[in-house]
């Protein structure tokens, strides 16, 4: 929100009005804003714009989930049992920052079952329906919407406006769901330097697909990632976060984010062209903030379609810290990528101390153990032959998400930064 509401200062009625507060508004260094965070009324690169300092900052410092947010406009899920029966056609990409509640606001109202409600989601970033690539991942000529779901988006919505409005027959081709499943491709690099992961449509009929099975895989204190869950109580993995070197955010389901950061899949290894990066060439999962948990090399194909949760024991130093998990399709060496490359699917967070309510937080106590259930994005994508599934652990992914300064200040008013250190345990009895 904070990279949002900046380019809306830019382009607001005020700014047009006036070139030297527009020219003052473009000269600020917003990379370097970005590490002055949190920003503070009258000391925000919006000051000259208090109409859209003041709203940034109430969405900042609201942390709790209370009558600020339950309202109709901002909080859909509370409100799903006003809507009227409309039939509706609910439209998102796999990183696009809409993703979840586009699939929880469909699947809602399809199991209201009171008007035909249908879903789209294709590999892409917020607007990016055209593409056949986002990040630096391509995913073939099926990927973008026109030529393949429709000639284009304007002949997509005027169908379903004619089948819902004017008794049109459907398009034999349609479907309740239809999604993009990543991968499958050759893993070569193409013409302009992506990855071709491949992928393809594929119809169901609800969210999640009914054709899917709910699978849990456990994290071993190796480092591995299996279906068999632990044995014993080995020692627990930790790491460490310092708010002052956090982990660089490198693609993902991002919106409204530059000049700061991009959207899509990327191979999770810093560079210098994105922000935070310290260590060019190192893998996010060498760095001695993350920890790895990774598949054996797969010898069949792997499908997943369907929401993404890990349940996991946590302990830290502190009163509070961040859980930041990262789904990744690993790929095996090739020529073109000697080390491999690691492609992220999804992501997801929790401020540990919302761990038992939205409403409630709860300061925690340092060394205590808590189960804690960290929410993903959604996804679908094949894992080929030779590929490994990775779960990568950390406690920050900036600029994406604000850092967590480990202190339990309040959202948004934090003073102070401090080092935790965090502990995951993998153990039989704490699976």
């Amino acid at each position: 929100q904070v990279l949002w509401a900046y380019r809306e200062a830019l382009n607001s009625p005020a700014a047009a009005r006036d070139p030297a507060l527009r020219a003052r508004l473009a000269s600020y260094d917003i990379r370097d804003w970005i590490r002055r965070l949190p920003w503070r009324a009258g000391e925000s690169p919006l000051s000259a714009l208090p109409e859209y300092e003041a709203p940034l900052l109430d969405l900042w410092t609201h942390a709790a989930f209370d009558g600020f947010w339950r309202r109709a406009g901002l909080w859909a899920e509370g409100f799903h049992h006003r809507f009227p029966p409309v039939a509706g056609l609910f439209l998102a990409g796999w990183y696009d920052d809409n993703a979840p509640t586009t699939v929880d606001n469909f699947a809602a109202l399809q199991r209201l079952n009171r008007a035909p409600q249908r879903l789209i989601v294709g590999p892409w970033t917020h607007g990016g329906r055209a593409q056949a690539h986002a990040g630096e991942v391509d995913f073939g000529a099926a990927a973008p919407l026109d030529g393949n779901l429709a000639v284009d988006y304007l002949a997509l919505r005027r169908s379903w406006f004619d089948e819902q409005l004017r008794g049109a027959p459907a398009d034999p081709g349609s479907a309740p769901v239809r999604l993009f499943v990543m991968g499958g491709g050759g893993g070569q690099r193409n013409i302009a330097g992506r990855l071709e992961h491949g992928g393809s449509w594929r119809s169901f009929t609800a969210w999640p697909p009914p054709e899917a099975r709910s699978t849990v895989f456990h994290l071993h204190a190796d480092g591995s990632l299996a279906i068999e869950p632990p044995a014993g109580d080995p020692a627990p993995c930790r790491w460490m976060h310092d708010p002052d070197d956090p982990v660089p955010t490198i693609g993902g389901a991002i919106q409204s984010g530059e000049p700061v950061m991009v959207g899509g899949a990327f191979d999770q290894r810093e560079r210098a062209e994105f922000f935070g990066c310290t260590r060019p060439g190192r893998r996010l999962v060498d760095r001695p903030d993350v920890l790895g948990f990774e598949s054996a090399a797969l010898g069949r194909e792997v499908v997943i379609a369907g929401p993404v949760d890990a349940t996991l024991y946590v302990a830290s130093d502190g009163s509070d810290t961040d859980v930041v998990l990262r789904l990744v399709d690993v790929y095996p060496p090739t020529p073109n990528d000697p080390d491999g490359f690691a492609m992220n699917l999804c992501h997801g967070i929790l401020r540990l101390r919302w761990r038992e309510s939205w409403e409630d937080a709860r300061p925690m106590v340092p060394g205590e153990i808590y189960a804690v259930r960290v929410e993903l994005y959604p996804t679908a994508n094949l894992f080929a032959v030779g590929h490994r599934i990775r779960l990568e652990v950390s406690s920050a992914s900036f600029p994406h998400l604000d850092v967590n300064p480990n202190t339990g200040e309040p959202d948004g008013l934090s003073r102070g930064r401090r080092i935790s250190t965090n502990a995951l345990f993998c153990q039989a009895r704490r699976p």
